[in-house]
């Protein structure tokens, strides 16, 4: 309102950015899953998992030494999965440490399996970089999984208030590995946040929802801009969650535009 230069009326309505969920499923998933144990996610494994584009606004520094400090008789293993600028600093960070892993850029059942196998997904975010409801978060929310993130603002709020999962400071190793610590102690109280976050979605955060709620609040055809399917294109590194029976992971952005053009909104990155 403040960019259009105006002040609220009746017609406005507020819709909320969110994503759509892929889900991954059959024999494809079960050779992913399989191909996932080989790599070292074995049964019994407490895996942290990140996954997205390795850059200055994602820091991994942190997550990386609070991980090293942690005691190996926790059997922790943490996947860093993604590209970008900052992947080979990262590697040199953790190198000569089995328990950390680089698969690098991952397709969606790839993604979908890796999240059906983690216990705790992470978002790490550099504070002033005007995110506010990233969709990493969407994405971990679906997935089912509890989140340990340093995103601040209205996403930190969302999730500190349905407790979905904790948050920690970007630039201190010893906070994530505290939190990180917490999640392996609490381990049933971390599943219960994992399914707050996915109910959460459903209710609210999903593409369908969204469409739903929009039609309910404003009388207009609301109806998404078709995306192609991950299935057959290349994902972007960053979209993870799982659905139904097994974890899936969201298709990417989502868009809306109200026929009777209240409103637009679109999800972000």
């Amino acid at each position: 309102l403040k960019y259009a230069g105006r002040t609220p009326s009746a017609r406005d309505t507020i819709f909320n950015t969110g994503a759509p969920p892929l889900i991954a499923h059959g024999e494809e998933l079960k050779r992913s899953v399989s191909h996932w144990r080989n790599l070292g996610i074995e049964e019994g494994r407490f895996v942290f998992s990140f996954i997205g584009s390795m850059s200055r606004s994602r820091p991994l520094e942190s997550i990386i030494t609070a991980f090293q400090s942690l005691p190996h008789d926790m059997s922790a293993l943490l996947v860093l999965a993604g590209e970008g600028d900052l992947k080979a600093k990262y590697q040199s960070l953790a190198v000569g440490n089995p328990r950390i892993l680089f698969p690098g850029w991952l397709g969606a059942v790839d993604i979908a399996a890796l999240g059906s196998l983690s216990n705790v997904m992470l978002a790490p975010y550099r504070p002033g970089l005007s995110f506010s409801m990233p969709t990493k978060l969407f994405d971990y929310m679906a997935a089912g999984r509890p989140i340990l993130s340093s995103c601040t603002g209205e996403a930190e709020e969302v999730m500190l208030r349905h407790r979905l999962g904790h948050s920690y400071k970007f630039d201190s190793p010893s906070d994530a590995a505290k939190k990180m610590r917490w999640f392996f102690e609490h381990q049933l109280e971390a599943e219960e946040m994992g399914r707050r976050a996915k109910a959460l979605f459903d209710s609210k955060y999903s593409s369908s929802q969204i469409a739903k709620n929009a039609r309910a609040n404003s009388g207009s055809s609301m109806l998404p801009i078709a995306t192609p399917s991950r299935k057959n294109r290349a994902p972007r590194p960053g979209s993870c969650t799982p659905v139904s029976s097994v974890p899936a992971f969201t298709s990417g952005n989502s868009f809306f535009i109200a026929s009777s053009q209240r409103a637009r909104s679109s999800s972000l990155p």
